[in-house]
C-alpha cells in the first residue's frame, strides 16, 4: 500500500498521495462520495486517468516486474488501449521507454529474437513474463528480421567510415549479426546479402608493410595466417 501511495504521488507530481477508505463509493456512500469529490475537491483515481498520465520518467523508475504487471492490467482492459498506445509504455532492452506504435499505427518495436538486435526491442525480462506476454501478443509485435537489419542498418553504418572512427564493441556485434544473417537467410535473400557483404568495406585490414589499419570489403583482404604474413611481409600492396 505504501508503495502505491508513493507511486501515485510520483505520477501526480505531488508527493505521497493517500487513498480514501475503499468503503467510500458512489453506490455505497453516495452523499459522502459526492461531498468529497464536489465540495472537498478530492480527486478520483481512475484507470483512464492514470494511463493518460504515464510518462517515460515515471515508467523508467519502475522495476521490470511492475512493467510486466502493467501489461497484464492493460490486457484485461482493452478500452484503455487507445490511450496506452500513445504513452511510452514499452521498455526496451537498453532501458528506454517508448511508445508501441509509429504515427501510422504500425508496431514501432520488436519482440526479442534468438540473437541480440540493434533494432528497438522489448526488454527480454519483460517479454518473457507470462503476465506481459498476452498484451505483447495483442500488439502483434514480431521478432526482428535479422537479414533486413543487416541490409538496412548494419552495412549502411560503414559507408564512408574510417577505421579510426570504428567502435570496436559495435563492430564485434555487427560481425556476429552478419554471420547469423548469412546462416538463417533463405536462398534468394542469402545471395542478395552476400552481394552487399562483398561490396561493403566493413572488415579491418592491416597493411602488410606498414601495419596501418583500414576498412576494406572482404574480397580485398587475405585471411591472416603465419605463412601469408611471411610471404607478404613488407608488401605495401597486401592487406
Amino acid at each position: 500500500q505504501l508503495d502505491r501511495i508513493h507511486q501515485l504521488g510520483a505520477l501526480e507530481d505531488s508527493g505521497p498521495a493517500w487513498f480514501a477508505d475503499p468503503g467510500i463509493s458512489q453506490t455505497g456512500t453516495p452523499a459522502l462520495w459526492r461531498f468529497l469529490r464536489d465540495e472537498a475537491g478530492v480527486a478520483e483515481v481512475t484507470a483512464e486517468g492514470l494511463v493518460g498520465q504515464l510518462s517515460g520518467e515515471f515508467l523508467a523508475a519502475q522495476p521490470d516486474e511492475w512493467i510486466a504487471r502493467l501489461y497484464g492490467f492493460l490486457y484485461r482492459r482493452s478500452a484503455l488501449w487507445p490511450s496506452a498506445r500513445g504513452r511510452p509504455i514499452i521498455r526496451l532492452e537498453d532501458g528506454r521507454q517508448v511508445v508501441p506504435v509509429d504515427p501510422n499505427g504500425r508496431p514501432a518495436v520488436y519482440r526479442p529474437g534468438p540473437v541480440a538486435s540493434s533494432l528497438p526491442t522489448v526488454r527480454r525480462a519483460v517479454a518473457d513474463s507470462a503476465t506481459a506476454r498476452p498484451f505483447l501478443d495483442a500488439l502483434e509485435l514480431t521478432e526482428p528480421d535479422v537479414v533486413a537489419e543487416v541490409l538496412e542498418t548494419v552495412l549502411p553504418r560503414y559507408e564512408g567510415l574510417a577505421a579510426e572512427a570504428l567502435e570496436l564493441a559495435q563492430h564485434d556485434a555487427d560481425l556476429e549479426l552478419v554471420v547469423t544473417a548469412l546462416e538463417v537467410a533463405a536462398a534468394g535473400r542469402r545471395e542478395e546479402l552476400l552481394g552487399r557483404v562483398r561490396e561493403t568495406a566493413f572488415l579491418i585490414g592491416e597493411n602488410a608493410a606498414t601495419g596501418q589499419q583500414q576498412l576494406w570489403p572482404p574480397p580485398a583482404l587475405y585471411q591472416r595466417t603465419k605463412e601469408l604474413e611471411s610471404y607478404f611481409g613488407g608488401n605495401a600492396e597486401a592487406w
